[in-house]
């Protein structure tokens, strides 16, 4: 199950933070420890060659959300290997995610293999409750329907392969993550009566199993 309470929100009603992420940037720092969780949120950042330069990664703790921040040197072994343990990755718009993850999960004899993933662009697109299968649904679109909240895209273009990373920069990259949790209820679980017009509160949200 999931518990959360409201998703936190700034002063200018701009979904936001509750908790400064990690970053972690070597394979000497301890990684991130999410294997109690059944849910975990990921997202990444591209450098301009459209590699991976940053693997954002957020999971439930005491009905808060927890991010981190990765750079590449730090995925080591005992970190892809928690990935691949995860019960359920949760993404928005994961095809190319994945693909910049892939060299990284195909290291040693392990091979690629992840656990249940869910796409929440695509279950937003199935259920019909924004976009299309020729014009995608955003995320800060969502965000908006769902939550009655800003996502700040400010930085969607910054450079990404910048280090140390700036705050600003961190912050932004882990939101892209930590705002998934509050998304996978209305979503997933809950019927579109959470996406009718006006309805978006950013309320505490409880997902467990589906009936």
């Amino acid at each position: 199950r999931i518990r959360l309470g409201p998703c936190p929100r700034d002063a200018e009603g701009r979904a936001t933070l509750r908790r400064p992420p990690r970053w972690i940037a070597t394979t000497d720092d301890e990684p991130p420890d999410f294997r109690e969780t059944d849910w975990l949120f990921f997202d990444v950042e591209f450098d301009d060659d459209r590699a991976l330069a940053t693997l954002q990664l957020a999971w439930v703790v005491d009905e808060d959300v927890v991010a981190c921040v990765l750079d590449p040197a730090a995925l080591d072994e005992r970190l892809l290997d928690r990935l691949r343990g995860a019960p359920c990755l949760v993404a928005f718009a994961a095809k190319h995610d994945l693909a910049a993850l892939q060299p990284f999960l195909r290291r040693g004899d392990r091979g690629p293999l992840l656990p249940c993933l869910l796409d929440l662009q695509d279950i937003a697109v199935r259920r019909r409750l924004l976009g299309s299968r020729h014009r995608l649904p955003s995320l800060a679109a969502l965000v908006r329907l769902a939550l009655g909240l800003a996502l700040d895209k400010t930085y969607q273009v910054a450079d990404w392969k910048r280090r140390p990373l700036p705050a600003h920069l961190l912050h932004y990259a882990a939101l892209d993550a930590a705002i998934l949790p509050y998304l996978l209820r209305p979503l997933f679980f809950d019927s579109d009566s959470a996406f009718a017009p006006g309805r978006g509160s950013g309320g505490g949200v409880s997902a467990g199993d589906p009936d």
